[in-house]
Order: structure tokens, then sequence, then C-alpha cells
């Protein structure tokens, strides 16, 4: 199973994972879309595919904010995890892709220790 896990504020996060569940369920892969991720629906194993935008100065979107300070408070054992991360932004801004690359060294560090 993989499950896309997005954070968006106007709804890119949510397009590119629709488009990309699509894809996979084409490849005959299947899929769960989490637009407003609750760690305790999503199961740790299996994959996660985390697609966040990054909202004001480096901060993740709002729905994505539980999820996140969840995983950091009581991170879940990662051994059956793997993942990817998508970070979408405009590289106009100095805080570019800034809460996809937390979140990408974030989960590396969870699926290392675990």
């Amino acid at each position: 199973m993989i499950h896309i896990i997005t954070g968006s504020t106007l709804g890119g996060a949510e397009y590119v994972g629709d488009h990309l569940s699509d894809l996979l369920v084409e490849q005959g892969l299947e899929t769960t879309i989490h637009n407003q991720p609750d760690l305790a629906d999503i199961p740790a194993q299996g994959t996660w595919l985390v697609i966040t935008s990054t909202h004001g100065a480096g901060e993740y979107p709002d729905n994505i904010q539980p999820f996140i300070a969840a995983l950091q408070s009581t991170p879940p054992r990662m051994s059956e995890v793997k993942f990817a991360v998508v970070g979408i932004g405009d590289s106009s801004y100095d805080t570019f892709c800034a809460a996809g690359k937390h979140a990408y060294h974030y989960l590396r560090i969870l699926v290392a220790h675990h």
C-alpha cells in the first residue's frame, strides 16, 4: 500500500497527490490519499509518499501540521516503512521547499533509528 500524505495550502500538493495516485493505480499499485493526515490512521508499513508545499517562513501547511507534530512527539516504529518526499515550492523564496526538506530529513532519521 502506498499512503499519499499531502500538506497543502492552496491545493497544489493535493493535485500532485491525486495525479500520482492515478499513475500508480494504472501500474497496478494500491494507494490511499490522506489530505487531512492523521498519524493514527496511517499504518507504519508500506510506502509513505509525503507531498508538501511550504507556507510562510518555512512552515508546514495547516492541514499537515498535526500529523508532523504527532510524528515528532510519538514516533511510530518505522522499520516497515519506505518513504519518498515531494517538496513543492517557488524557488524565489528563501525558504524554498523547507517543509519538504524537513520532512525528508526527519523521516530519514526515524527510519534509520527504528
